[in-house]
């Protein structure tokens, strides 16, 4: 069975798995030059269906969203691709954060009250279903929409099958599905959910804030935050995170728990901030979160006595608090999801449906990441001759390239590399570099 895993947000990226095995996997980025592309992956799927496989002999197509709020978005951009992420700027603080807190909270409330209402609608979720078919070229009955979430905690799966022993797969992000935070437990094949955190809790809304409160773009500039912190000592930002510990922390029931609502969340935030030095603002955040982190992981080892841990969602993008679990003395096995965010619900979907649909197959193990688009020689040679390349540069073709290029570098010249396939993710592992 063919089973195509597809993503269409932040991100957006398509995964196809032909018996069992992923075969392509790339985002969207990739082919349209729009920085985490949000929006149908159109030029991406197009590929597939010109270069790998026909549309009609596609089995199953998998979404990774099971509210139709997603599509709503695409359709208020016309379902056009999009850069995400926003800056702070003077409409966005006329506009609304710094009203009085009352009232955000009544908006905040009403707005929760539309998205169910909205995600309940049988009217919509049909034009939903209606235009993502179509979009996929194949009938909707091939069709199906699963839970974010669930889609990030299948995203593992191939990873960790020769683990054979109960696993807990963690997931955590800004937000998908009205979630922040999960927990499953993974076992004999089977994912069951024992924990979930509602986005009104999200570390990741934390986080994203603080990156728009410095000035930087949320959404995307959450790396840069990451990368200060280590400048940030803790006697100068232990007062900023003492005040965030008291607003955002792991209660009780082992779940993230906030005091600010998200449509307050950067006004309150930026009084906390207000006169603090950069270094020590990403100092606190990033302590924050390796802290609740941790925190949140040892809670549920506790509660299951499960050691085997698996992490996936954009917060463990965070590849420092990553680090942190890896050193956890109660995680025993750890599995980071390379590329955890949103364009990994791209695989976890395309698992889910192999699992729940192709019953002749088991999923097999991903050896790596080269699962994007390759040129053949002559491809590259028109590419060359397209351009007028042999007018204007010097082309030869080395016996052995790798030792060119070695030498290149050891001469501390600058060497641009595109060999063999693309490599999947926010990454250049040598093949795109």
């Amino acid at each position: 069975m063919k089973i195509l895993g597809i993503h269409y947000g932040h991100n957006a990226t398509v995964c196809l798995i032909d018996n069992g095995k992923i075969i392509f996997c790339q985002s969207e980025e990739r082919i349209n030059r729009i920085k985490n592309s949000t929006g149908f992956p159109f030029e991406t799927l197009k590929y597939v269906y010109q270069n790998i496989v026909s549309a009609d002999k596609i089995d199953k197509v998998i979404f990774y969203q099971t509210s139709p709020l997603g599509y709503l978005a695409l359709k208020r951009n016309g379902f056009k691709p999009f850069q995400y992420g926003f800056y702070l700027d003077n409409t966005y603080v006329e506009k609304g954060f710094l009203n009085k807190i009352l009232p955000k909270k009544l908006n905040w409330y009403l707005k929760e009250k539309k998205s169910a209402r909205l995600s309940k609608s049988q009217k919509l979720i049909d034009e939903r279903n209606n235009w993502f078919a179509a979009a996929a070229e194949v009938d909707v009955k091939k069709t199906h929409h699963i839970d974010h979430h669930l889609s990030h905690a299948y995203s593992v799966i191939p990873s960790i099958l020769d683990w054979k022993t109960d696993s807990l797969v963690f997931v955590l992000d800004g937000e998908g599905d009205g979630a922040s935070a999960s927990v499953y437990k993974y076992s004999a094949g089977e994912m069951k959910l024992i924990s979930r955190t509602s986005h009104a809790n999200s570390l990741g809304y934390f986080y994203s804030a603080t990156t728009a409160v410095m000035g930087m773009k949320a959404g995307e500039h959450e790396f840069k935050v990451m990368g200060l912190a280590p400048y940030g000592k803790i006697q100068y930002y232990k007062n900023i995170y003492s005040a965030l510990k008291k607003v955002l922390f792991i209660n009780p029931e082992g779940q993230f728990e906030s005091r600010l609502i998200p449509n307050q969340l950067i006004a309150d935030l930026e009084k906390i901030y207000r006169f603090q030095r950069f270094d020590n603002i990403a100092g606190a955040i990033q302590h924050l979160s390796e802290d609740l982190i941790t925190d949140w992981i040892t809670y549920w080892i506790n509660k299951t006595g499960i050691h085997n841990v698996a992490v996936t969602g954009g917060v463990f993008m965070n590849v420092k608090a990553s680090q942190k679990v890896t050193e956890m003395n109660l995680v025993h096995k750890i599995f980071v999801m390379p590329s955890a965010a949103d364009e990994s619900c791209a695989i976890g979907s395309a698992v889910w449906g192999t699992v729940h649909f192709d019953t002749d197959h088991s999923i097999q193990p991903l050896k790596d990441l080269y699962l994007g688009k390759k040129f053949s020689d002559e491809e590259i040679e028109i590419a060359l001759k397209s351009k007028n390349a042999y007018d204007r540069y010097e082309i030869t073709k080395p016996e052995n390239i790798n030792v060119k290029v070695g030498q290149l570098l050891a001469n501390n010249e600058i060497v641009a590399r595109c060999s063999g396939r693309m490599e999947w993710g926010a990454r250049a592992l040598g093949n795109r570099s």
